[in-house]
């Protein structure tokens, strides 16, 4: 049962190291501060990447 936990939170580890360097590099490319860009993604998606919103209106609506 340990071994399960140990991998199951080594996957969840694995995908917020990946988006880590995903932030590092969108910051350095277009002069954002990584911190933000995670607080951002934290506050959406808690860093989820299969999140779907709840609202079904996408778009600008005049």
């Amino acid at each position: 049962m340990k071994k399960w936990m140990l991998a199951i939170c080594l996957m969840f580890i694995n995908e917020i190291c990946q988006a880590t360097d995903c932030f590092d590099l969108a910051g350095r490319d277009y002069k954002i501060d990584p911190d933000l860009l995670r607080a951002i993604s934290w506050q959406e998606s808690r860093y989820r990447i299969n999140t779907d919103g709840i609202n079904p209106v996408t778009g600008f609506l005049p």
